[in-house]
Order: structure tokens, then C-alpha cells, then sequence
């Protein structure tokens, strides 16, 4: 048996799609194992986000879908815990702020305190360079 297949089977996945009763769907990607629902709502985010990316320099562009931004808002409550975030960033403001793509203000500083050091939180990728 090869290593991936081992992996696999140690997780409970045998070919990645199955799954014991009674159990969420669980996928294998990016040599993580997610719930099914978890997968959709992080593909779902990243396309918010992305979506947010090409409109960036157009007027009048067609936001993303506000199913799609309730995902990707939820998604990010859900990474941030009990951190508030400030009150004037609107769903559009916090996927940019949280991300990098927009950065934070002094008085955004001011009021995430200590966990002004966690952001931007997603989506970037570390290097050692």
C-alpha cells in the first residue's frame, strides 16, 4: 500500500470518498481532510474573494452574489473567533482587510489591539525569503 493510501485509510477515507455512517462527507485537499460543507464554504470564500479581485479597478461592476459574501463573511467568523471586528467595515471592507488586499488602518490598529498582529489572516501564503 502506498504512503497516500495508508494516509487515507488512517484518516477513515479509504479512496477519499468514503465515509462512516452517520458522518459528514470528507474530502482530501491540499494534504488537508475537510467536511464536505467545509470544502464548498472555503472554495465559496475564495471565490468571493477572487471575484472582489477583478472588480477592483472597474466601475459599475456586479459585486459577488450576497449568498456568496454571507459564506465568506461566515466563513471568516468562524477563523476569527470572539475577535470584533470594527463596526464601519462593511462585508466588502472586511473580506479586503482580511485578506491584505486593502491594508488595515491606525485606527483599526487602535481597535483590534494585540490581534492587529494576525492580519491579514487569509489567503496569504508565508515565505522565508
Amino acid at each position: 500500500m502506498d504512503q497516500k493510501a495508508a494516509d487515507r485509510d488512517a484518516h477513515g477515507l479509504g479512496d477519499g470518498r468514503d465515509h462512516a455512517p452517520n458522518t459528514e462527507p470528507r474530502r482530501i485537499t491540499q494534504g488537508l481532510v475537510l467536511a464536505l460543507p467545509d470544502l464548498l464554504a472555503t472554495l465559496i470564500t475564495e471565490e468571493a474573494i477572487h471575484h472582489l479581485d477583478l472588480i477592483s479597478n472597474w466601475s459599475a461592476t456586479p459585486q459577488p452574489a450576497d449568498s456568496a459574501m454571507d459564506v465568506a463573511l461566515a466563513t471568516f467568523a468562524g477563523l476569527l473567533g470572539d475577535t470584533r471586528l470594527p463596526a464601519v467595515w462593511d462585508g466588502r471592507e472586511t473580506l479586503l482587510m482580511c485578506t491584505g488586499r486593502t491594508p488595515l488602518t491606525e485606527s483599526d490598529h487602535a481597535y483590534l489591539g494585540p490581534r492587529f498582529a494576525d492580519f491579514p489572516f487569509f489567503g496569504l501564503a508565508s515565505s522565508s525569503n
